[in-house]
Protein backbone atom coordinates (compact mmCIF):
# COMPACT_ATOMS: atom_id res chain seq x y z
CA UNK A 1 0.00 0.00 0.00
CA UNK A 2 2.64 2.43 0.53
CA UNK A 3 4.50 1.96 -2.80
CA UNK A 4 1.47 2.86 -4.30
CA UNK A 5 1.10 6.27 -2.53
CA UNK A 6 4.76 6.72 -3.28
CA UNK A 7 4.22 6.08 -6.95
CA UNK A 8 0.89 8.60 -7.03
CA UNK A 9 2.78 11.14 -5.36
CA UNK A 10 5.17 10.55 -8.00
CA UNK A 11 3.28 10.38 -11.12
CA UNK A 12 1.49 13.77 -9.17
CA UNK A 13 4.99 15.42 -8.91
CA UNK A 14 6.16 14.51 -12.50
CA UNK A 15 2.82 15.79 -14.15
CA UNK A 16 3.35 18.88 -11.85
CA UNK A 17 6.94 19.31 -13.62
CA UNK A 18 5.75 19.07 -17.09
CA UNK A 19 2.76 21.52 -16.61
CA UNK A 20 6.02 23.69 -15.49
CA UNK A 21 8.58 22.85 -18.40
CA UNK A 22 5.47 23.64 -21.02
CA UNK A 23 4.20 26.70 -19.40
CA UNK A 24 7.57 28.16 -19.97
CA UNK A 25 8.01 26.62 -23.34
CA UNK A 26 4.77 28.03 -24.58
CA UNK A 27 5.43 31.74 -22.88
CA UNK A 28 6.57 33.48 -26.12
CA UNK A 29 8.11 36.14 -23.68
CA UNK A 30 10.46 33.67 -22.17
CA UNK A 31 10.06 35.58 -19.08
CA UNK A 32 7.99 32.88 -17.14
CA UNK A 33 11.24 30.61 -16.56
CA UNK A 34 13.20 33.67 -15.54
CA UNK A 35 10.70 34.32 -12.27
CA UNK A 36 11.56 32.75 -8.83
CA UNK A 37 7.89 31.96 -8.65
CA UNK A 38 8.78 29.25 -11.25
CA UNK A 39 11.35 27.72 -8.54
CA UNK A 40 9.53 28.49 -5.30
CA UNK A 41 6.09 27.87 -6.15
CA UNK A 42 4.79 26.06 -9.26
CA UNK A 43 6.34 22.73 -8.36
CA UNK A 44 4.45 22.62 -4.97
CA UNK A 45 0.97 23.18 -7.35
CA UNK A 46 -1.47 20.95 -7.68
CA UNK A 47 -0.83 19.21 -11.07
CA UNK A 48 -4.50 20.30 -12.67
CA UNK A 49 -5.94 22.75 -15.17
CA UNK A 50 -5.75 25.03 -12.54
CA UNK A 51 -2.42 25.37 -11.87
CA UNK A 52 -1.21 24.65 -15.48
CA UNK A 53 -3.49 27.77 -16.56
CA UNK A 54 -1.98 29.88 -13.74
CA UNK A 55 1.89 28.81 -14.87
CA UNK A 56 0.62 30.04 -18.63
CA UNK A 57 -0.55 33.53 -17.55
CA UNK A 58 2.21 35.77 -17.84
CA UNK A 59 0.46 38.34 -15.19
CA UNK A 60 -0.93 35.71 -13.01
CA UNK A 61 3.22 34.54 -12.84
CA UNK A 62 4.09 37.95 -12.13
CA UNK A 63 1.70 37.92 -9.78
CA UNK A 64 2.82 34.97 -7.71
CA UNK A 65 6.36 36.68 -8.13
CA UNK A 66 5.79 39.95 -6.70
CA UNK A 67 3.13 38.08 -3.85
CA UNK A 68 6.30 36.16 -3.01
CA UNK A 69 8.81 39.27 -2.77
CA UNK A 70 6.17 41.16 -0.56
CA UNK A 71 5.70 38.70 1.57
CA UNK A 72 8.71 37.16 3.33
CA UNK A 73 6.84 34.46 5.60
CA UNK A 74 7.18 31.43 6.36
CA UNK A 75 5.10 29.20 3.99
CA UNK A 76 4.46 32.63 1.55
CA UNK A 77 5.18 30.03 -1.42
CA UNK A 78 2.05 27.63 -0.35
CA UNK A 79 0.14 31.32 0.01
CA UNK A 80 1.02 32.41 -3.35
CA UNK A 81 0.44 28.95 -4.79
CA UNK A 82 -3.45 29.57 -3.55
CA UNK A 83 -3.59 33.16 -4.94
CA UNK A 84 -2.16 32.12 -8.57
CA UNK A 85 -5.04 29.13 -8.39
CA UNK A 86 -7.53 31.77 -7.38
CA UNK A 87 -6.84 34.39 -9.75
CA UNK A 88 -7.02 31.08 -12.35
CA UNK A 89 -10.32 29.80 -11.26
CA UNK A 90 -11.63 33.52 -12.26
CA UNK A 91 -9.70 33.07 -15.40
CA UNK A 92 -11.19 29.91 -16.65
CA UNK A 93 -14.83 31.34 -15.33
CA UNK A 94 -14.31 34.54 -17.55
CA UNK A 95 -13.31 32.43 -20.27
CA UNK A 96 -15.98 30.00 -20.59
CA UNK A 97 -18.88 33.07 -19.88
CA UNK A 98 -17.41 34.88 -22.92
CA UNK A 99 -16.57 31.86 -25.03
CA UNK A 100 -12.93 32.67 -25.73
CA UNK A 101 -10.22 30.14 -24.36
CA UNK A 102 -7.79 32.65 -25.74
CA UNK A 103 -8.43 35.34 -23.20
CA UNK A 104 -5.60 36.28 -20.64
CA UNK A 105 -5.80 37.70 -17.01
CA UNK A 106 -4.97 40.65 -18.25
CA UNK A 107 -7.43 41.03 -20.51
CA UNK A 108 -10.12 40.83 -17.68
CA UNK A 109 -8.75 43.77 -15.46
CA UNK A 110 -10.87 45.98 -17.99
CA UNK A 111 -13.98 48.47 -16.16
CA UNK A 112 -16.55 46.90 -19.24
CA UNK A 113 -15.78 43.56 -17.26
CA UNK A 114 -16.09 44.81 -13.87
CA UNK A 115 -20.05 43.45 -13.15
CA UNK A 116 -19.20 40.06 -14.65
CA UNK A 117 -15.57 39.58 -12.32
CA UNK A 118 -17.80 41.07 -9.24
CA UNK A 119 -19.71 38.18 -9.53
CA UNK A 120 -17.02 35.77 -10.12
CA UNK A 121 -14.56 36.69 -7.87
CA UNK A 122 -16.61 37.56 -4.51
CA UNK A 123 -13.64 37.23 -2.18
CA UNK A 124 -11.10 38.68 -4.54
CA UNK A 125 -10.97 41.99 -3.76
CA UNK A 126 -7.55 42.79 -2.62
CA UNK A 127 -5.84 40.27 -4.93
CA UNK A 128 -7.52 42.06 -7.78
CA UNK A 129 -6.58 45.47 -6.74
CA UNK A 130 -2.90 44.00 -6.21
CA UNK A 131 -3.25 42.58 -9.79
CA UNK A 132 -4.07 45.75 -11.24
CA UNK A 133 -0.92 47.36 -9.12
CA UNK A 134 1.05 44.56 -11.30
CA UNK A 135 -0.22 44.81 -14.52
CA UNK A 136 0.29 49.01 -14.26
CA UNK A 137 3.92 48.29 -13.16
CA UNK A 138 4.52 46.14 -15.89
CA UNK A 139 2.72 48.18 -18.25
CA UNK A 140 5.19 51.61 -17.19
CA UNK A 141 8.51 49.47 -17.13
CA UNK A 142 7.04 47.96 -20.87
CA UNK A 143 8.02 44.87 -19.90
CA UNK A 144 7.64 41.70 -22.11
CA UNK A 145 4.41 40.96 -22.75
CA UNK A 146 3.38 44.13 -21.64
CA UNK A 147 4.81 46.39 -24.64
CA UNK A 148 2.28 48.84 -26.75
CA UNK A 149 2.42 49.62 -30.14
CA UNK A 150 2.44 53.06 -29.21
CA UNK A 151 2.22 56.03 -26.60
CA UNK A 152 -1.61 55.97 -27.18
CA UNK A 153 -2.17 52.69 -26.72
CA UNK A 154 -0.28 52.43 -23.60
CA UNK A 155 -2.56 55.49 -22.24
CA UNK A 156 -5.56 53.84 -22.81
CA UNK A 157 -4.52 50.69 -21.35
CA UNK A 158 -3.22 52.34 -18.18
CA UNK A 159 -6.12 54.36 -17.90
CA UNK A 160 -8.33 50.75 -18.27
CA UNK A 161 -6.52 49.32 -15.55
CA UNK A 162 -6.90 52.48 -13.22
CA UNK A 163 -10.58 52.66 -13.68
CA UNK A 164 -10.97 48.79 -12.68
CA UNK A 165 -9.11 49.20 -10.40
CA UNK A 166 -10.99 52.14 -8.82
CA UNK A 167 -14.24 49.89 -9.22
CA UNK A 168 -12.59 47.30 -7.91
CA UNK A 169 -12.03 50.12 -4.59
CA UNK A 170 -14.77 52.05 -4.62
CA UNK A 171 -17.60 49.61 -5.68
CA UNK A 172 -16.56 45.55 -4.61
CA UNK A 173 -17.87 45.59 -1.35
CA UNK A 174 -21.44 46.95 -2.38
CA UNK A 175 -21.07 44.72 -5.06
CA UNK A 176 -20.74 42.03 -2.69
CA UNK A 177 -23.52 43.01 -0.40
CA UNK A 178 -26.00 42.74 -3.30
CA UNK A 179 -24.80 39.47 -4.63
CA UNK A 180 -24.99 37.97 -0.88
CA UNK A 181 -28.35 39.94 -0.10
CA UNK A 182 -29.69 38.39 -3.51
CA UNK A 183 -28.40 34.98 -2.54
CA UNK A 184 -29.69 34.99 0.97
CA UNK A 185 -33.68 36.55 -0.41
CA UNK A 186 -33.33 33.28 -3.02
CA UNK A 187 -32.17 30.94 -0.33
CA UNK A 188 -34.99 32.33 2.15
CA UNK A 189 -38.01 32.30 -1.15
CA UNK A 190 -36.55 28.62 -1.20
CA UNK A 191 -37.54 27.71 2.12
CA UNK A 192 -40.16 29.72 1.99
CA UNK A 193 -41.72 27.74 -0.99
CA UNK A 194 -41.01 24.62 0.16
CA UNK A 195 -42.35 24.90 3.65
CA UNK A 196 -45.43 25.28 2.06
CA UNK A 197 -45.26 21.59 0.85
Amino acid sequence: MHANASQVEFKKNVLSRSHTITACAVDPTNVISKLNVKEQVFDLMKADDIAFEAKKDLLIAHFGNSYLKKHKRERMAYASSTRMRELSRLLISFRKIIYNENVSFKDILHPKHFDMTSSLAMHLGTSLKFTCEELTHLIVKESEGFKCQSSIERKLWLENVKNFKKLVESRWNIELGSLANKDLREKNDGRNHFSYL
